[in-house]
């Protein structure tokens, strides 16, 4: 199972570069309309896994070419 802390650890890093990253993807069942209908007792272990590594980067239509060198270039310089 991915640690959360790699996740954190990584977001972290990105912000330390001047890099807005976050987490916010629940899963469908995790949810609170999933809830309501009666998802938690759904396992879904691999959905669980992957919104356990999902980032959202900063991309967007209008990022500038310099932006996204300097995020793609931090990105390929993490380790952990």
């Amino acid at each position: 199972m991915y640690s959360l802390n790699i996740r954190t650890h990584f977001i972290n890093y990105l912000k330390e570069n001047d890099i807005a990253a976050v987490f916010h993807y629940l899963p469908l069942h995790k949810s609170e309309m999933g809830c309501k209908l009666g998802g938690e007792k759904y396992s879904c272990p691999v959905t669980e896994d992957i919104s356990n590594r999902f980032i959202c980067l900063p991309f967007f239509n209008n990022i500038s070419q310099n932006k996204l060198i300097a995020v793609t270039d931090t990105i390929q310089n993490y380790s952990i």
